[in-house]
């Protein structure tokens, strides 16, 4: 990346062109590796991207900003829950630069939208949710001190990898 950007930097473009087309390919080759192995990090960023995208060039036409930013908030709140924290930031975000009553009725019905349907499509079951949600992420924790993960993570990797390739 480094050497397209010196490549690019020497044909005398604009500096904002030449970060973006570097930009670009580095997103590109992300977001495939990404996408490729079905993590829900691209549907993250691209949420929070709409979503800042929305709050700044969006002007307020009939509340209607304040409801596409509440489902933008809705969707994160169903893709994993480390983005509850975020979700949360966001909506105290919005009701601190927004004092408006009918700004604020427009994100929360936005927000409740989209988990209100997926609670009504597994008919409002919520140990579904629970398992789905904090069982999952249960498994990503970390059970034991710190040198037994560094061990685990760079050791177990490499004893591993000498054993398979000799």
């Amino acid at each position: 990346m480094l050497l397209l950007y010196q490549t690019l930097k020497k044909t005398g473009l604009d500096i904002r062109w030449v970060v973006l087309l570097v930009l670009y390919f580095l997103f590109d080759k992300v977001v495939f590796e990404i996408s490729r192995s079905g993590r829900s990090e691209v549907i993250e960023v691209f949420f929070l991207s709409l979503w800042f995208f929305i709050q700044y060039h969006l002007n307020n036409k009939n509340g209607y900003k304040f409801l596409l930013l509440g489902l933008c908030s809705g969707v994160l709140l169903l893709t994993h829950l480390k983005e509850w924290p975020v979700v949360a930031v966001l909506f105290i975000w919005v009701s601190v630069e927004q004092r408006s009553v009918k700004a604020m009725c427009m994100h929360l019905v936005g927000l409740l939208v989209l988990p209100v349907l997926y609670m009504w499509f597994i008919d409002f079951r919520i140990g579904e949710l629970y398992r789905q949600l904090f069982t999952h992420s249960m498994e990503h924790s970390a059970g034991a001190n710190a040198f037994n993960n560094i061990y685990n993570s760079r050791v177990k990797q490499i004893e591993s990898y000498c054993l398979k390739n000799n």
